[in-house]
């Protein structure tokens, strides 16, 4: 979907009944200065399962020449339910699974505060509370291996206060998605998605951030449409796709997709794609207005001020890539991907008309498309040990190089 530009990270939890029992974990570092959790799993009734967890963690600060302020410490605590009832006698199995999370913690920031007097911008260090909770409730039906569908409701809210400015954010997002097999080489998905938006962001210091509006409601409304196609039977796959978009940024943005995966055999595999994504503009880019500095010049002040700009559309990648994996042992594998990206419409802040702001005066900096094109490229290697049993080594190096107006 929109903003999974360059890459998409899936988070994959353990079902409830795969937790079972106490588990205790502690972690110190140099940078994790100390992670804890404490994890209990057990069983409600029969073919239900659940987990309660939690969680504390401690991150240092960064290092910069000027010293880094996102140093954060965070609580969180949840639990998850599982239900699934043993149908398979009569061809179906239904899944029913809840969970929950609530945190509390600090995070480290830096603000430019707006002075009246010389030095006219200072530097402050900040920590920013951050407060919030979600529920998920999802239900999965599968009717003999052929069909399966499940829809989800998610809700979220998200609160942070800092020394300028207040964040509420609530999030509703519903989902359906539906597999099935209409012929023997095709398995079709399709799916559509809805989610709501409501945030208020009250400035505590209007002359140094503020949103414009104040509150703001935005809708989101999408579909898609996917074929998994078997070409030449357990050997060559061919996958089209497509979604279709409409948001309250950027209107309707279309995203399709093609990739080819080639299965040599058990233990080699190759595959390639082509994709066009799109990152839509953020409530940030359209509406901020922000001091993020003072130019160095004789005479009354003049500030740096980021504005947001409507007008701006969204991010685009087009991208090419393909890949090798291979397990040469039972114990080893590895596997290599390249990958070409071109992009367009990037995002970047333009200097606009200054405009007078007593004491000073305002250099706006207003969010705007850059028309040219860029070009990335790189690799990706990756390889896994299975040493012992309980032993395993994992290994990555990625490499990428962008250039601007290569085309």
């Amino acid at each position: 979907g929109a903003n999974a530009v360059n890459g998409v990270i899936n988070i994959i939890t353990k079902k409830a009944r795969q937790t079972q029992g106490v588990l205790v974990s502690v972690t110190s570092g140099t940078e994790d200065r100390i992670i804890t959790s404490l994890r209990y799993g057990g069983q409600l009734a029969e073919n239900v399962f659940y987990r309660v967890y939690g969680k504390h963690r401690e991150m240092d600060h960064g290092f910069l020449p000027s010293g880094a302020s996102d140093d954060w410490r965070q609580g969180r605590f949840g639990f998850r339910v599982d239900w699934e009832p043993d149908d398979r006698a009569i061809g179906t199995t239904d899944r029913v699974t809840v969970q929950g999370d609530y945190y509390t913690g600090q995070s480290g920031l830096r603000w430019f505060d707006y002075q009246p007097a010389p030095v006219f911008v200072a530097m402050v260090r900040d920590d920013e509370q951050v407060e919030g909770g979600n529920v998920l409730a999802r239900w999965t039906h599968t009717d003999d291996n052929t069909s399966e569908y499940w829809v989800q409701f998610y809700f979220d809210q998200a609160n942070r206060r800092s020394r300028y400015l207040m964040q509420r954010i609530g999030t509703l997002d519903v989902e359906f998605v539906h597999a099935s097999r209409p012929a023997q080489r095709h398995r079709v998905t399709w799916g559509l998605h809805y989610r709501h938006v409501r945030d208020d962001l009250p400035t505590l210091e209007p002359r140094s951030v503020r949103f414009v509006p104040r509150r703001r409601r935005t809708h989101l409304l999408s579909g898609f449409l996917q074929d998994e196609i078997t070409l030449v039977e357990e050997t060559l796959f061919l996958t089209l796709g497509t979604k279709l978009e409409h948001n309250a940024f950027t209107a309707v943005e279309v995203q399709p997709t093609a990739r080819v995966l080639w299965s040599i055999d058990s233990r080699h595999a190759a595959w390639a794609a082509i994709s066009r994504a799109v990152r839509t503009p953020a409530r940030y880019e359209d509406d901020i207005r922000l001091i993020i500095g003072v130019l160095p010049l004789p005479g009354p002040p003049n500030y740096l001020m980021y504005v947001g700009n409507r007008g701006v559309e969204a991010e685009q990648l087009i991208a090419m890539e393909a890949g090798y994996r291979a397990q040469p042992l039972d114990e080893f594998s590895w596997d290599v991907a390249v990958f070409a990206n071109a992009y367009r419409d990037l995002i970047d802040w333009v200097a606009g008309a200054p405009y007078p702001s007593p004491p000073g005066t305002i250099i706006p900096l207003i969010a705007r498309d850059l028309p040219e094109w860029q070009w990335g490229y790189g690799v990706e290697l990756s390889a896994k040990w299975q040493v012992t049993p309980t032993w395993k080594l994992l290994g990555n190096y990625s490499f990428q190089h962008v250039d601007q107006g290569a085309f």
